[in-house]
């Protein structure tokens, strides 16, 4: 998968630099609706290396590594990386039904 994005004033910080948090936010809108609905992030790598600035393209591309995890890069205008996450998923603890808890002895 493979989104675009250019960088707006939300997502500076006070140096005026796209935020630490942006990138993990663009990163993750390129993760598939299906996992989303049915994982939880439990891990999230995250290497920053360039800075970024208002109005700088954005190109993020997602893949799935062999072992399950999420490689999430992000590259500038010039095909430079500027940062590079890995994020890890595992299933969605089982959410009691709401009588259950409600019917506990404590």
């Amino acid at each position: 998968m493979q989104m675009e994005h250019r960088a707006t004033r939300l997502d500076l910080d006070f140096n005026f630099h796209v935020s630490n948090r942006s990138y993990v936010s663009i990163a993750m809108l390129t993760m598939p609706e299906e996992v989303l609905a049915s994982l939880t992030l439990s891990s999230l790598t995250v290497h920053w290396l360039r800075e970024t600035y208002l109005d700088e393209p954005l190109t993020c591309r997602m893949s799935r590594t062999d072992d399950g995890c999420y490689l999430h890069t992000l590259t500038n205008a010039e095909g430079a990386v500027v940062c590079e996450l890995m994020s890890h998923w595992q299933p969605q603890p089982e959410t009691p039904d709401v009588s259950e808890v409600l019917n506990r002895d404590l």
